[in-house]
């Protein structure tokens, strides 16, 4: 498939064109949606990998989840990044919905741990 160039008088000196992207498919919306605030317990954790670094953003946490060939990532403590597989989405949920989280990053209570959830949309 080849491509030439179509000239026409008429559109030379306005300064204005059409371009168009082929063969690839355009990244629109978020990169993560939150899917909602759920419980957590220290001696049974919902969700298995979490990440060394703390203090990362919500994007950056989305990224190393994402690298690291996660469906889901969780924030917790507004600092912790925790990463999960696709099928462990019923495992992160077991401990059932929480009202503690605050501003998309997690609770802050000792006594009530939790996370807000998200889906990292690929």
């Amino acid at each position: 498939m080849g491509s030439r160039a179509v000239s026409d008088d008429k559109c030379k000196d306005d300064g204005v064109f059409d371009l168009y992207m082929v063969g690839q498919k355009a990244k629109v919306g978020p990169a993560f949606t939150n899917r909602g605030c759920y419980g957590d317990r220290f001696h049974d954790r919902a969700m298995k990998k979490k990440l060394q670094d703390t203090y990362l953003s919500l994007h950056e946490c989305s990224e190393r989840c994402k690298a690291e060939k996660s469906y889901y990532f969780g924030y917790q403590w507004q600092r912790e990044c925790w990463c999960a597989k696709r099928e462990e989405v019923n495992t992160m949920r077991r401990h059932g919905t929480s009202v503690h989280c605050r501003n998309g990053m997690g609770g802050t209570l000792i006594k009530a741990p939790s996370f807000d959830l998200f889906i990292i949309n690929h």
